[in-house]
């Protein structure tokens, strides 16, 4: 539970320092949701998602959420690391320090590269695009059948493995920029999204016309 605690708050920091000068700083959910991304990330170089070090549900609105993830904001804003501004957090002096000094520890150093790939895949799609395409990952696209929060990247995770497979056939699985791999799956599941709302509204016009013509 303590490398947990370590790791959930080195991500925090992290992905905090890393946007809040390039997009005024992250929301607590949109830091949820790129730890997720990050985790997802380690699946593509072929690690097990248990090697992330703690774990994320679905929430009953549908985003990721990391229980060890909540308690590092929590714990980071109360210490003074972290400075809420209206709806977003920013890192303070102290918490720059801290994260920086984190970041040399061996501990949390493996995790940069994966943090780094999913906050720069913010600055190539809007975060609300990321946050949509996610709707399509396999894990959370199967867990939606169920309204109560869903453990997300169990151990049976096929069509996630494929679509990395398959990615990294293109791509390489040695690609030394994560965001490249990133933006590019990313980009698929937001066209999914896409697809998948359009099929939907389609269904909802045809259930109309034949309500009218009734």
């Amino acid at each position: 539970m303590v490398g947990e605690s370590y790791q959930a708050a080195y991500d925090v920091l992290w992905i905090t320092r890393r946007l809040e000068s390039v997009i005024d700083g992250v929301t607590t959910a949109e830091v949820h949701l790129l730890a997720y991304v990050a985790c997802l990330l380690t699946i593509y170089r072929r690690l097990p998602a248990t090697d992330w070090g703690y774990g994320f549900i679905r929430s009953q609105w549908g985003a990721p959420f990391s229980a060890a993830i909540d308690g590092a904001l929590n714990g980071l804003l109360g210490s003074g690391f972290l400075v809420s501004r209206r709806e977003v957090v920013i890192t303070s002096s102290s918490g720059r320090q801290f994260v920086e000094f984190l970041a040399g520890v061996a501990e949390h150093e493996w995790r940069t590269q994966f943090l780094d790939g999913a906050c720069s895949s913010v600055l190539a799609m809007p975060i609300g695009s990321v946050r949509d395409a996610l709707h399509q990952e396999p894990s959370m696209r199967r867990s939606r059948v169920h309204k109560q929060p869903r453990t997300l990247l169990g151990t049976s995770e096929d069509a996630l493995y494929q679509q990395f497979g398959s990615l990294s056939d293109v791509i390489g699985l040695g690609v030394a920029d994560l965001m490249i791999p990133s933006v590019v799956w990313l980009t698929y599941l937001s066209e999914m999204q896409r697809l998948d709302l359009e099929r939907v509204a389609d269904e909802t016009n045809a259930l109309d016309e034949a309500d009218r013509s009734a």
